[in-house]
Formats: structure tokens, sequence, C-alpha cells
């Protein structure tokens, strides 16, 4: 952890979200990163990650935050923070919770025929990471082969702030910030579904870039198990979000049989259970006929 001044940014397009960043080219090398990775930012009381937008010629450790990006972590111009090459805080869930923090979770090894993919988890996209715990065990209990990588972050005491602070995108591109995720690289899996919440409250997306016939099973499995309040859409013309990237962690890790679920937020609150069953039911039938 490197201790870094603040600064303003002042580029035009200023980051409204506040996700990224600005290093100066002495701190990016004391924390091996370049443009694209991730960092952890961390003031008395709150922590964010951040993407590396822009590496700046300087002797001095220095970070360039916009304004909403030093709001985060409750910060201003000036002031110093603590830089770290990696997000998760040390000791785990337990110790993140309360905090309002982040942690990683990594379940099984590269045996897996099946990974579990819940990069939002905790409050970020709540209940996201529940289903894909449930989902693993209930399969471990069969005796199928496994994995889960399960990430949680959490609102501090101040404001429902996980998602801002927490909502990393594209982890996988910037895996030596998430130690379990590193570890996992090099492994793949005959079969990876992932599972996020979205904000359109009238449908479940499955996407992915499965195979239209997997993808389909999921979408049956759902219709069966969940009140018919909820559409279930399979058709990528008809998602908001298909989740078709390549480095996406649940098309990373196979060859074209990944499935991204989308979740209404109504699910993910009541009907956890619900999502993690059908999604049994669909792999522990397909894995148990090879």
């Amino acid at each position: 952890m490197v201790q870094a001044r603040v600064e303003s940014r002042t580029d035009v397009a200023e980051d409204e979200s506040g996700r990224t960043c600005h290093l100066s080219s002495r701190l990016a090398e004391r924390l091996d990163k370049e443009h694209g990775d991730h960092v952890r930012l961390e003031n008395d009381y709150l922590a964010a990650h951040a993407e590396v937008e822009q590496v700046t010629a300087g002797a001095e450790e220095t970070i360039w935050l916009s304004g909403t990006g030093r709001d985060r972590i409750g910060t201003r111009p000036g002031e110093t923070v603590h830089v770290d090459a990696t997000i998760p805080l040390e000791g785990g869930y337990m110790a993140a919770w309360p905090r309002g923090d982040f942690s990683e979770t990594l379940w099984g090894d590269e045996r897996g025929d099946l990974l579990i993919s819940c990069p939002h988890g905790g409050d970020i996209e709540f209940g996201t990471d529940d289903i894909g715990a449930r989902l693993f065990r209930s399969l471990r209990a069969t005796g199928t082969p496994v994995t889960a990588w399960l990430c949680h972050g959490f609102n501090s005491g101040f404001a429902s702030d996980a998602f801002s602070r927490w909502h990393m995108k594209k982890p996988v591109t910037a895996a030596d910030a998430y130690p379990e995720l590193e570890r996992m690289l090099d492994w793949r899996f005959a079969y990876v579904v992932g599972i996020h919440m979205h904000s359109y409250s009238e449908y479940i997306a499955v996407g992915g870039r499965a195979p239209d016939s997997l993808r389909e099973s999921v979408g049956d499995a759902l219709r069966e198990t969940l009140p018919a309040d909820f559409e279930i859409r399979t058709d990528y013309d008809e998602m908001a979000l298909a989740g078709r990237g390549e480095t996406s962690s649940v098309n990373y890790f196979c060859d074209g049989t990944g499935v991204q679920l989308e979740l209404p937020p109504m699910v993910c609150y009541r009907y956890r259970k619900r999502v993690a069953d059908a999604l049994h039911d669909v792999y522990g039938a397909l894995l148990e006929e090879e």
C-alpha cells in the first residue's frame, strides 16, 4: 500500500461515475500498474476500487480523481489517501462486511466442470452471490465437480453506496488486482454461468455466448419455477445486457458455453432459492450426461 496525494482532474471529459483515476508514473511504477489496471483507494472510513485510465509523468506519488471519484472515498484535493495494488480486504467476507468493504471468495479448483461467476455480490447486486453459493452447495452435494468465484462488496454506514464504490468492470483484464481470480486465469471449464442483477424490472435476460439450446433450457427452467410476472428473454435483440463480451468472466473461462443471467431486483430479493434450484436442474442433468 502506498500513500498518494490527491489532485483534482482537469481533463474535459471528467469521469462522471468516479470509477477511473490517473496515476503519476512514480505511483504506477511502485504499484506495478498501467492503463486498464485496477487499484484500491482507501481513506479513513471509506474504500473503493478504481480503474487506471491514464499514467501521467510525475516524480511524486500522485493520484488524480474527479469530483465524483473523490466523493466515493470522502477525500479532497491536497489530502493523502492509501492506494493498493489489490482490491479485496484481507480477512475475507466477515472482515469486509462491517466495514462496508470488498472481499473475494474461491471455492473449488480447476477440476470443476462448471464455474459459477458472481463478481458483483454482497450489496453491489444484492443476492447474486447468495444464488451462486446455493447452486455451488447443491451441486457439490450430488458429487458434481463445481467451482465458484464470488465477490462481495458492501454498503458503508453512510449510504447505499456499494454499487458506486465496488461495481468493477472487466476484472479478467485486471486480474492482478483480484488474487483469487488471478489464480484461475489458466483454468478452463466445460460450462460457466454468471449471475447478475439489472435494473429492468419486467424481464430476465438469459444471455452469454452459449448455444441457443442451452440458453433456452435455462430459460425454460426459470419459467417453470418463477412467477409468470417475470418474462424470460433469450433473444439477444430483446435484452439490454447480452453478456457476449469475450473478456467477461462468463465467457473467458470456457469455449462458447457461458450463460449470463441478468435478473430483476425482485427476483434477487425474493426468489434466490428458486433461481438456484432451476440452475441446479439444468446443469445437474447436463453434467450427468457427460
